[in-house]
């Protein structure tokens, strides 16, 4: 008889990571929790006699060891400090990918991702804001940037529409129904046009993978579904404030809210140093060469910090992650390609939603040769 698959310590972990994440939006919390996270999975680790390192993770190890390397020459003020906590969290994914997690442990991570969307809420309408000079429902002086707020939005809505067509129990489908409706109306508050994007993608094709043999079958029930979106989607942006539709109206969409000023100054630094454009400028050189910006482009940031080097080993990164995914879970797969689409005004590649993204392409099974069939 086959017992029902437990969960394990590494997958209670990444929950706990998941739980706690928000915290980073508003306190910064990564500084603390990733080195005590890393200590707690390197003992794992020891307890599993050290495994072979996945060939999944060799291609993040390389381009972490190379980004890293490039830091050490970037005229950055507290360079030291960002490459030591950006080693404590790439190198918290890299353990998290060593381990084998369970069928039990997805779906206690799939919880913990419907938890987090509730505490999504709640750090919406206290620190979220459309401009600079104003919040969304309450007053806060600690404001998130709309595109980094948007991000923790991809992986949810995912998941929750994974949930409304899988859920065994009817009661809970109007609830998860109401997360998807609420995911989208937040990415409109938030006032993010690279998050609206992402979010109404993964919804749209999350959809669409989810009825497809509705389409197949009865193209005309599936195309009454697709009306009912596209009419919520609809209510959800003109249920929106003034300030917020008007952040999508305005003439500064032409310049990418002023992001075509920064790349082009990024584009003349590249001119000068054509070198450069095959090594890169190093960790964080963005700020140095654009007025104190990042590139707000998770691409052009690895193409200039790393150059072709680095983006090259990123982009392979991003492709194998894809395939994983979308071999283990295909809504993993589509909330990596929203990620990677809201990544073109995201620069952070250690952002925890990122990192998320990836960490759920890796998930691999316990085996049946560990001990799956057990006697009872």
């Amino acid at each position: 008889m086959i017992a029902q698959k437990k969960a394990t310590l590494p997958g209670k972990i990444a929950a706990f990571l998941i739980l706690i994440s928000l915290s980073e939006l508003v306190f910064k919390s990564e500084q603390f929790f990733y080195p005590v996270i890393a200590i707690m999975l390197l003992w794992c680790y020891f307890q599993k006699k050290w495994p072979i390192i996945k060939n999944y993770s060799v291609l993040m190890i390389l381009y972490m060891i190379y980004s890293l390397y490039s830091g050490l020459w970037t005229p950055t003020v507290g360079i030291e400090k960002f490459i030591l906590v950006k080693t404590a969290v790439v190198f918290t994914l890299i353990l998290q990918l060593q381990f084998d997690y369970t069928q039990k442990d997805i779906e206690i991570l799939k919880n913990a991702f419907i938890f987090q969307l509730l505490g999504l809420i709640v750090v919406t309408a206290i620190w979220g804001h459309i401009e600079a000079d104003g919040r969304l429902w309450i007053e806060s002086a600690a404001p998130v940037d709309p595109n980094s707020l948007s991000s923790w939005l991809i992986i949810p809505v995912c998941i929750a529409v994974d949930r409304f067509f899988t859920c065994s129990h009817n009661a809970l489908k109007p609830l998860y129904f109401s997360f998807i409706f609420i995911c989208i109306i937040l990415a409109f508050l938030c006032g993010s046009r690279a998050g609206v994007v992402s979010i109404i993608f993964c919804v749209i094709v999350s959809f669409i993978y989810a009825i497809k043999n509705t389409i197949k079958h009865n193209p005309g029930v599936a195309f009454s579904i697709f009306i009912i979106g596209i009419i919520l989607m609809g209510l959800a942006f003109y249920s929106m404030p003034e300030s917020v539709i008007s952040r999508f109206e305005s003439g500064n969409t032409a310049e990418l809210g002023g992001r075509s000023v920064l790349w082009n100054e990024l584009i003349n630094a590249m001119e000068l140093y054509p070198v450069n454009i095959i090594i890169g400028f190093g960790e964080r050189a963005t700020e140095v060469y654009s007025s104190n910006h990042v590139a707000h482009n998770l691409f052009f940031e690895a193409l200039f910090c790393q150059g072709i080097i680095g983006l090259t080993l990123l982009i392979l990164f991003i492709l194998q992650s894809f395939r994983n995914a979308i071999k283990k879970d295909p809504y993993f797969g589509i909330a990596l390609i929203g990620m990677m689409i809201m990544s073109n005004s995201l620069s952070e590649f250690t952002s925890r939603p990122v990192m998320l993204s990836f960490f759920l392409a890796g998930f691999s099974y316990l085996n049946k040769k560990q001990g799956d069939k057990v006697k009872t």
